[in-house]
């Protein structure tokens, strides 16, 4: 491993691990087995369950929300304004690394504060509307380190010091 810039400060190259580039965190937690922590609905009706870490390494929003609330064993957030369907997405993209292109997901990473997945939208609305990559999934080949990444930055911030991020899982997708 080479010099690596992006590294939180206080995390040196050393403790740092090499992951697959594809990599499922904890997506749709009750059915992989792993535990989930949140319950996220839209308008009142459940979209998806998820951990708080997942979550928050993706959202500011979350990260937020979930800190106002983080004694809590069990967590719902409810989200009003926002289509359900790009919440999925969003939620989706947080455990997968993920994603197809549309408008209303860019709407939903902006209102959710995503600074990870804005500018993967934004990158793929620069592309010409040829390209096949706005109906295709794509998957950021960046997910799990930045997932690392963010763990790292919070148990540096001191946040979420009661979850066990162990509860979280990295289980290897193939593509």
């Amino acid at each position: 491993m080479g010099a690596n810039t992006s590294l939180p400060d206080g995390v040196d190259e050393k403790s740092s691990i090499d992951y697959p580039v594809t990599s499922k965190i904890g997506l749709d937690a009750k059915n992989e087995g792993l535990q989930s922590d949140v319950v996220v609905k839209c308008d009142g009706e459940i979209v998806s369950q998820s951990h708080r870490l997942v979550l928050s390494a993706f959202s500011h929003r979350f990260k937020n929300d979930l800190l106002a609330k983080e004694q809590q064993p069990l967590i719902t957030l409810n989200y009003k304004g926002i289509p359900k369907e790009a919440l999925k997405e969003v939620i989706d993209f947080c455990s997968t690394g993920q994603y197809k292109f549309s408008q209303s997901l860019l709407e939903a990473a902006r209102f959710l504060q995503c600074e990870k997945l804005i500018p993967l939208l934004e990158n793929a609305m620069d592309v010409p509307s040829s390209s096949s990559t706005i109906n295709e999934t794509v998957t950021d080949p960046r997910h799990a380190a930045n997932f690392l990444e963010a763990l790292c930055q919070m148990r540096i911030d001191g946040e979420f010091t009661g979850v066990d991020p162990c509860q979280v899982s990295l289980p290897t997708n193939s593509v």
